[in-house]
């Protein structure tokens, strides 16, 4: 693989990696073999990085590598009650494969516009969104009145 390949494959990767982990954490219960499958997913998108075919989503084919190795996972674990049955884990897949498609562009323009977003109005998104704090909670830190906090949040 060359140089403009690997780096390709780096940011398709670290933009997909989200969106392969919570197809794999949703149908592997332990934490630890999930963590070493979603591993697994990724030696093997390296090593099959040029059979993929650029004209599909990146994280479509990801999740699809991925349904491969937990299917593995799943052979090796047969007596577990614990797994689930094929027909599910496909529905689950295709859930997936659809979110990622629908998600990738939604999430990259909020990404953009948060770029924008600075000072307090900033630090009340972080903290209603990203700490998940009531706006009175946020008024407090940011030392202004519930309605102003709900307003600020409104406007932003």
């Amino acid at each position: 693989m060359d140089e403009d390949q690997n780096e390709h494959l780096a940011r398709q990767w670290t933009a997909a990696q989200r969106s392969v982990s919570a197809y794999i954490f949703s149908l592997v219960p332990n934490f630890h073999e999930a963590e070493e499958i979603l591993q697994r997913v990724a030696v093997v998108l390296v090593r099959k990085f040029e059979q993929y075919d650029r004209n599909t989503p990146f994280v479509a084919w990801a999740i699809r590598v991925a349904q491969y190795e937990v299917m593995y996972y799943r052979r090796q674990r047969a007596a577990d009650r614990h797994i689930f049955d094929g027909h599910l884990m496909e529905q689950v897949t295709e859930a997936h494969v659809g979110l990622a498609d629908q998600a990738t562009p939604a999430a990259e323009a909020l990404r953009e516009c948060l770029k924008r977003v600075t000072g307090r109005s900033r630090q009340a998104i972080d903290l209603h969104y990203g700490e998940g704090l009531k706006p009175a909670v946020v008024a407090e830190k940011l030392g202004v009145g519930a309605g102003a906090a709900r307003m600020l949040l409104l406007r932003v």
